[in-house]
């Protein structure tokens, strides 16, 4: 006989690559840029850029228990260095889909480019690396990952949150080719732990001491 016990927990990293990612575009705004090899991201009130992103988390939503860290990294192929920031959306989409209007062919945006709430923002960075960008996913990947009915996976949107004149950056996409690029990716240090199979002993019961017999009132060591 055999009983089902939680095993050793293990620390596991991964680069996680997006799944799904695009741009909207205001002034384009039923356009699709979901094949695009670029996400580009624009402050312009009257045309502004913002991106998309998702990433499979199916197998740490599986075994992760705790997300110890979580970065998001992304190139600037080209632009200008201002700050971005990340927010988590707040419905679902679909990459070859999704529009500045729409979320899917025809389902709109219930705000268009993007739903998402301002006020809980998860990070904001102006300051890349040799040109790459770096956000802090910590809280929010612990609670999509170990709490995924209230932090549903419905991606990410980047976006600059300061208005003006026209100011582009632009990062590399998953679509991206150009040899040495880094595609958007998550990385993520876990810890997970499966469950195993170990032996039951085999011990003879309660009713059946190690012994033949016992003197009444007097006490006996059963071994269990």
């Amino acid at each position: 006989q055999y009983k089902k016990i939680l095993g050793p927990v293990i620390t596991t990293s991964q680069s996680l690559i997006a799944t799904e990612d695009s741009y909207l575009k205001l002034k384009a705004a039923n356009s699709n840029f979901g094949t695009d090899p670029s996400i580009t991201l624009d402050r312009e009130t009257t045309d502004k850029h913002v991106g998309v992103l998702k990433f499979d988390l199916s197998n740490l939503i599986c075994y992760a228990t705790l997300v110890r860290s979580a970065t998001l990294k992304m190139q600037k192929i080209s632009g200008n260095d201002q700050v971005v920031s990340v927010y988590r959306l707040l419905n679902n989409w679909s990459e070859n889909q999704v529009t500045w209007n729409n979320r899917l062919s025809s389902t709109a945006w219930t705000m268009p480019g993007g739903e998402y709430n301002p006020a809980q923002l998860i990070d904001a960075t102006g300051t890349p690396v040799s040109g790459i960008f770096s956000w802090n996913m910590n809280a929010i990947m612990q609670n999509m990952v170990c709490n995924s009915t209230l932090y549903p996976n419905n991606g990410f949107l980047i976006r600059v949150d300061e208005t003006g004149g026209n100011r582009l950056t632009v990062f590399a996409s998953r679509e991206n080719t150009t040899a040495g690029v880094l595609l958007p990716t998550m990385l993520v240090t876990f810890d997970s732990a499966a469950f195993v199979c170990a032996a039951i002993p085999t011990r003879p019961p309660l009713s059946m001491p190690d012994t033949s017999s016992t003197i009444s009132n007097s006490s006996i060591l059963i071994n269990v």
